[in-house]
């Protein structure tokens, strides 16, 4: 198995050292060949124009100069070529120099990570993705402009083709909004190409025909979301109506009825929950009013009334610990007067630890051996 692998990898480099000899040869050769057409080229445009000059054979000199320049152009043709293979060479060097690397490091690795795997693989495709570019823009320099033409036409069938069914499957699912945006951009990339923009005609006038199922179902998904007052959700479903049929008053005005209904529920709620904490604080029910304060203010952080709350929230707080307190020291009163020493003593305990510093804590300090003796005598005659 090491011998097969071996013999792979040799064939593997042999084969790279053929395909980079070959870019390198083609190179030269094209690097060679634009300085001595250039070379030419300068010497002819020098040549006629001091003929011109000396000798006023114009029409003759002028010929000679019109063709040097086309040669000197020619050779700025060929010199691109050798640098656009060059940067083939280079970049095929690379790309096999970094994957190959990050691919035996992660096959040596003990434990290689899923996100190492997926960034050599966007890396490997990335670096050909960018060879296969500068391949196909080395082959437009060399062609003519009737092949120019005739591959900037093909290739424009083939996208056009393959957005025709994309958008075809986005318009079973009525994604008009997507479908759009695919055809707008394929009409500005080939603004010549008639057939795209009858085809997203005949999809316009499939949109107008369906609206008004669409307009009719979203309505009742937007009623029903309303009924259990799932508001956000709600106006979510408009805005993707209107995105879809944005030149259609009725989704603009569906829209504007959504947000006004959800202002309106928002503003009654929280008049309703405002008007409650207030109630609650007039009856001394602190940590009531406390609970209600804390939801408005996450539901509803920027608003006024949660603003006036959180000036109100450290008396409320402490209020609430009062009112908490005082209901365990009524509690342990009520135990003791019910002869329930053992749970009287758990709940003194409880108030001296989670209230240290408390009035309710510094009595009980006090009475906690003698409720814990009650509660011995409690257990020994209920062990008989």
């Amino acid at each position: 198995m090491l011998e097969l692998r071996t013999q792979d990898k040799q064939r593997e480099f042999q084969n790279d050292g053929r395909n980079r000899s070959e870019h390198q040869t083609l190179f030269f050769i094209f690097h060679f060949c634009s300085l001595v057409l250039l070379l030419i080229g300068a010497a002819g445009l020098v040549y006629n124009v001091v003929r011109w000059v000396r000798t006023g054979e114009g029409s003759f000199a002028q010929f000679g100069i019109i063709g040097s320049a086309m040669l000197m152009g020619f050779s700025v043709i060929v010199f691109i070529n050798s640098r656009l293979l060059k940067f083939l060479f280079n970049s095929d060097r690379l790309r096999d120099l970094y994957a190959n690397t990050i691919s035996q490091d992660i096959q040596t690795s003990v434990a290689p990570t899923e996100h190492l795997k997926k960034d050599v693989e966007m890396l490997r495709g990335q670096i050909e993705q960018s060879v296969l570019l500068m391949r196909e823009i080395a082959e437009n320099t060399l062609l003519d402009d009737a092949a120019r033409k005739k591959k900037y036409e093909l290739h424009a069938y083939e996208e056009s083709k393959q957005t025709f069914a994309q958008v075809d499957r986005l318009a079973a699912a009525r994604e008009w909004s997507q479908i759009r945006l695919l055809m707008e951009r394929l009409i500005y990339k080939y603004p010549n190409n008639l057939e795209p923009k009858r085809h997203f005609e005949q999809l316009e006038e499939m949109r107008k025909r369906l609206f008004p199922d669409e307009l009719a179902q979203s309505r009742k998904t937007i009623n029903d979301l309303i009924a259990i007052s799932a508001w956000d959700k709600a106006v979510q479903h408009a805005r993707t109506l209107l995105s879809n049929h944005p030149d259609m008053p009725q989704a603009r005005e569906l829209e504007a009825q959504v947000l006004s209904d959800r202002k309106k529920f928002r503003d009654e709620h929280l008049k309703r929950m405002a008007g409650d904490i207030q109630k609650l604080i007039a009856r001394k029910r602190w940590n009531d009013s406390l609970g209600i304060a804390r939801q408005l203010i996450e539901k509803y952080p920027d608003s006024v009334e949660a603003e006036a709350l959180r000036l109100q929230m450290n008396t409320m707080e402490d209020n609430a610990e009062i009112e908490k307190r005082q209901e365990l020291e009524e509690q342990i009163k009520d135990l003791v007067k019910r002869r329930n020493f053992i749970q009287a003593v758990e709940m003194a305990k409880y108030v001296i630890a989670t209230y240290p510093s408390s009035p309710q804590a510094a009595v009980l300090r006090n009475q906690i051996s003698k409720l814990e003796e009650l509660a011995q005598e409690q257990e020994k005659e209920i062990q008989l």
